[in-house]
């Protein structure tokens, strides 16, 4: 669960259901869990937020890549390296934003 992380977001939807952004389901398996946290790790090292660029809309709180942007950051990949280094790698994942 991540509230109002619209860069993350952002991400998923485009990279990982063609730029569709519907309110529903996006199915992931754990190699768009990787990509997902490969990409954060990425933007965090490199502390380059335009790696992971915010994304405007409504109820999507704040754009900016303050201090909160960057615990959000942090925070998922903590959650994405538990995901990933489970033992059943066969479970099922989705990602729906609820706004």
């Amino acid at each position: 669960y991540w509230r109002k992380f619209n860069a993350l977001h952002g991400f998923i939807v485009e990279h990982l259901n063609n730029g569709v952004d519907d309110c529903k389901p996006i199915p992931l398996n754990l190699d768009d869990l990787k990509t997902i946290y490969n990409q954060l790790v990425k933007t965090f090292k490199e502390n380059n937020p335009e790696l992971l660029p915010p994304t405007a809309g409504f109820y999507f709180g704040n754009t900016l890549t303050d201090e909160y942007y960057w615990l959000d950051v942090s925070d998922a990949i903590k959650t994405l390296e538990e995901i990933i280094n489970m033992e059943d790698a066969d479970v099922y994942y989705e990602y729906q934003a609820s706004w």
